[in-house]
Order: structure tokens, then sequence, then C-alpha cells
């Protein structure tokens, strides 16, 4: 015959003077749909680039269901890689329902995380959305601004508040707007045919190239005042549209306001591939001590044990700048020629 439901069948037996209970189990059928709706899901939760997914899941209706069994599946994402959508095991409803997959990971970077979903004899994909992430810190009381998550040239699909080589960025003198990165002799021939006034640092992909030698094109001439500026964004700052370079008093706001409680992280000891130092202001402004670029051949000096940023302002002969070592952040004003870090700010 044909079951009624699953469970158990129980059958009440007498034979040869004898009786008892048969019991039977009867299982559900194995799940089947007729349609797996991914345009049609709806997300809980945000997922932003480089921070760890956190209560993060996606809601997938479809319909025909047979109230079958289904074994759930593990759908790792392309596109944005990183992530994983888990369905557990469960039971298709009879007719319409919707299937809840929880998004766990940590996603590489801003865009499109695609996931494969492949259940109940129907397929589909997945498109979930991952926003770009935001750093902020208040520079003045109850004034709180955006800034990029990552020194300006660094990888911008590492963690931002995780110490790492990739985090450094470029170094660029005061006033300077690049057209062209150099590498030192140690780790590549010099691309540039003209001045350079920036470098990457580091060069390559591991820990231990370093490109802390001299740069060729190092220039030793200052720029110019009102190259930049606190009024107004000039065209020789390098900052990406919407953003610019923070002025003295942004940066005196950051050290100073209540609300940026200070972090030192790593061992603030000075060596040219030690890339564990650092300054967080507040939950999310990690600024790497990244160490300047000497102002007569962008030699690279006091990696990983002290932070030197650039501001907008200048101040007589000299630019204005952010500096930290491990245990205090103040402003100050610093010879033009030298290479620092840039950390820009949303206009």
């Amino acid at each position: 015959g044909t079951p009624s439901a699953a469970g158990t069948a129980s059958f009440a037996l007498v034979v040869g003077g004898q009786t008892c209970v048969l019991g039977l189990t009867v299982a559900l059928p194995v799940g089947v749909i007729t349609a797996l709706d991914c345009a049609g899901a709806t997300t809980t939760g945000t997922l932003t680039a480089a921070a760890a997914a956190s209560s993060v899941s996606v809601s997938v209706p479809y319909t025909g269901g047979n109230g079958g069994t289904h074994s759930g599946q593990t759908v790792t994402s392309t596109g944005v890689t990183g992530l994983t959508a888990t369905l557990t095991a469960g039971t298709f409803a009879s007719g319409s329902g919707s299937l809840e997959y929880a998004i766990t990971g940590t996603p590489s970077a801003a865009g499109t995380a695609s996931f494969a979903l492949s259940i109940g004899g129907q397929s589909c994909t997945l498109a979930v959305t991952v926003g770009e992430q935001i750093c902020s810190a208040f520079v003045a009381s109850g004034v709180s601004k955006v800034f990029m998550c990552h020194n300006l040239g660094a990888n911008t699909s590492a963690d931002p508040l995780t110490p790492s080589w990739e985090l450094n960025g470029n170094y660029y003198q005061w006033g300077r707007n690049p057209t062209c990165l150099g590498q030192d002799g140690a780790d590549g021939t010099n691309p540039c045919s003209s001045p350079v006034y920036g470098a990457a640092a580091p060069w390559g992909n591991t820990t231990g190239n370093d490109n802390a030698g001299a740069i060729t094109g190092w220039s030793t001439t200052p720029a110019a005042n009102g190259a930049w500026a606190d009024g107004s964004k000039t065209v020789n700052d390098p900052c990406p549209a919407g953003f610019r370079i923070p002025t003295a008093a942004q940066w005196t706001g950051v050290i100073n306001a209540t609300l940026n409680p200070r972090t030192f992280i790593g061992s603030f000891t000075g060596g040219t591939t030690n890339y564990s130092s650092g300054i967080q202001f507040g939950s999310s402004l990690f600024l790497p001590a990244a160490g300047f670029r000497g102002t007569s051949n962008g030699t690279l000096f006091l990696r990983g044990s002290d932070g030197y940023y650039w501001g907008s302002g200048a101040s007589g002969s000299n630019g204005q700048s952010l500096v930290f070592v491990s245990s205090i952040a103040v402003t100050s004003v610093s010879n033009r020629n030298s290479g620092f870090s840039l950390r820009c700010i949303a206009e």
C-alpha cells in the first residue's frame, strides 16, 4: 500500500495463538522541488569587504516541494571569494517554502559574491552584494569623518585592521602627486623616466622583500607652497575622488577625541621587515607604523617603530604631519622631501 505519512506503521499480529505488535519505520520521501528562486532571495545582515561575516543569512524561496528530506549543502563563493553558504539538512514543505543559508567567512573584496546552489533537483546562482568597508574616526567633539580604510597604495583587499606588509602602501613627498612609483635596485629596475616622488613599499609579494633601499630619481627640491592646502583639495592631492589629505587640525582631533580610544599594536621595534606595529583609533581606523623615506635619496627608515602621515597644510618651509611611536601620537612639522604615508579622509 501507500503509507499516509512518515513515522511508525504498527501491525497487530495474531497467529498460532500468539500476538505481537510489529513496528515498521516509514521514512519521508527524497525531497524534490519544482523551482528554486535565487532572484527572489532576501538577505539578513550585511557583508563588508575584509570584515568577517556576522549573523548574515539568505532566504531562498522555492515552489513545488514534495515534503521530502534534503541533506543540505555547503557552497563556496566565486567572484568575491572567502565566503561560504551553508544549508543544514532538513525537510521541504509540501508546496512553497524557503531555504535558509547561513553566510560565513571573510569576503576578499567589495562586489558580488556568487553561490552555485543545487538542491532538490533544481539549481540557480545566488548573488550577494559585499559592500566597501567603512573606517571612521572622530575629528572633533561629536564630528565623525570617514577615512579610507587603507594607506594610499596599499592592498585594499587586505584586512585593514590586521597588521601585514600589504597595509604599508606608498610613501609620498609633501605636495607631490606622483605619476609613477619607483623600485630600489635590490628589488627591480626603476620603470620611471621622470623624477619619482613615491615608492612602493614593499615591492613583491613576501614579507621579506622590503624595498628599503634608495630610490632613483628621488627629488631633493621641496614642493612649492600651496601644492597641498588645508582650504581645498588641490590638483596635486593624490587622494581619489571624494577624498583628500587630512588637515593637521583633523589629525589633532583624531588624537584628542575621547571617543577615539588609542590602542598601540605590535612590538614597535624598528626593522625593514617589521610590519606588525601600528596605532588604532577607535574601532575602525588602523594606521601602520610604516616608517619614512629619507630626504636625500628615499632610503627607508624606522619601519615597525614609527608612523609618519602627511597633513595637507604647510608650516614655514615644512609640511604638517601626524607622528606616532609606541606610546604617543602628536601633530608635527616635517621636511617636505621626506616620504611619508598618506591616509585619505572624505571631503
